[in-house]
């Protein structure tokens, strides 16, 4: 998707210029007005990257659902990055032992157990947090909560605890 143009032809240089312009300027409302235009899978062309958002149950059924050989992570991020830079890039770590491994540590329920009690811990602290305060910011406080989660799964808890108040402002700087 590139600024109203679907999959009919490949859009021009100047409608995907004006889509990653729209992404840049309201990333929400882009979002919105594409997923309801194409549905709950699509793709955003971003000029130095492609995006794609699996979203809703349709978005997940997607991608958890899809072989490996209809749907590889290593294929992905080669077409993400495009022809020329993907040529630069040699994956040898990505292989099918490393997806087993991945897929794993998303699908197993005791793993997807303990993220839920990781998760938890640091929801409860916020929420009682937001308590004292009596007064918050929504979207910074949501979007903190949400950095809080990502960072205590991906690097966990140790980390999270020691070194979260100086990443997540970081991690936040994403979002602007």
């Amino acid at each position: 998707y590139a600024g109203g143009q679907t999959a009919a032809r490949d859009p021009t240089f100047l409608e995907r210029l004006q889509a990653a312009g729209e992404y840049a300027k309201d990333p929400v409302s882009f979002l919105a007005k594409t997923r309801s235009i194409i549905g709950d899978v699509f793709c955003v062309d971003l000029i130095v990257t492609k995006i794609v958002f699996l979203l809703g149950p349709e978005g997940n059924k997607e991608l958890f659902r899809a072989p490996e050989d209809k749907l590889s992570f290593e294929e992905s991020v080669k077409w993400s990055l495009g022809p020329t830079i993907s040529a630069m890039y040699d994956f040898p770590g990505w292989t099918a032992a490393s997806m087993r491994l991945l897929k794993q540590a998303l699908l197993r329920q005791e793993k997807l157990d303990g993220y839920y009690a990781l998760c938890s811990r640091v929801t409860e602290t916020t929420f009682d947090d937001w308590e004292k305060k009596g007064v918050i910011p929504l979207f910074h406080s949501i979007s903190h909560l949400i950095i809080s989660n990502l960072l205590v799964l991906i690097a966990g808890e140790g980390i999270y605890s020691r070194h979260g108040e100086e990443l997540i402002p970081m991690m936040a700087q994403f979002e602007r």
